[in-house]
């Protein structure tokens, strides 16, 4: 294989040197274990335990940590991260962050405070003032919603940086209204939407944003 395949953080024999003191082999080593892939897991780094699943490791002072070729510490890992790691027996030797995280901040949140903000289909938070979220890298369609006002951008999180999102550029040509037409299949069935009931047989005319919907039914558990 070619040199540039290994990645940092791989546990490899050394050969030995040639005439001219060059080294001339670097071998995988055959009593360490590699996984990767690993999004389950936990450090306690008051004992130097990493718990990957359900199975635990030790690791000591000797742990190497990598990130993008780049050595990191064991806190810098994210709880969202996906990390590859190698050991020998229980043994952790070294841990790569192969997907790390970043930091959406939220500034002049005024207007959608105590509405909701989304990044793809996964993450969900309360818009609180200046609010800040840690999540992984990529790509997401960012979408913002309260009392009609909100839209929709991609943004882009890079590992250890930190994007920031003005939401006056999400605000829309609120109050946005829409159209929601319900199907409830139980008869003498009840919709509430935010605590108010609601006669669902026409389309119900709603305010773009987040409504907690209620279906009340005898000898049915409330919905």
């Amino acid at each position: 294989m070619s040199a540039e395949r290994l990645s940092p953080g791989r546990v490899v024999t050394i050969g030995a040197l040639d005439d001219e003191a060059k080294l001339a082999t670097i071998q995988l080593a055959e009593r360490a274990w590699y996984q990767e892939n690993i999004t389950r897991f936990s450090i306690d780094p008051t004992i130097g335990m990493l718990v990957i699943g359900d199975t635990k490791y030790r690791y000591d002072e000797y742990l190497r940590v990598f990130s993008q070729d780049q050595e990191i510490s064991l806190e810098q890992v994210g709880t969202n991260d996906v990390i590859c790691v190698q050991g020998v027996d229980k043994q952790i030797v070294s841990v790569q962050v192969t997907t790390g995280h970043g930091t959406i901040a939220l500034v002049n949140t005024e207007l959608f405070e105590g509405g909701w903000i989304s990044l793809g289909t996964k993450i969900y938070a309360k818009i609180t003032p200046d609010l800040t979220m840690e999540v992984p890298e990529g790509k997401y369609e960012l979408s913002v919603a309260n009392d009609g006002y909100g839209d929709s951008k991609t943004v882009e999180v890079e590992r250890e940086q930190v994007t920031t999102v003005d939401l006056d550029e999400y605000r829309g040509e609120g109050p946005k209204l829409c159209q929601v037409t319900f199907e409830i299949y139980v008869q003498d069935a009840k919709l509430y939407i935010d605590g108010d009931p609601v006669d669902y047989e026409d389309p119900v005319e709603l305010r773009y944003g987040v409504h907690q919907l209620t279906v009340i039914a005898d000898g049915f558990e409330t919905w």
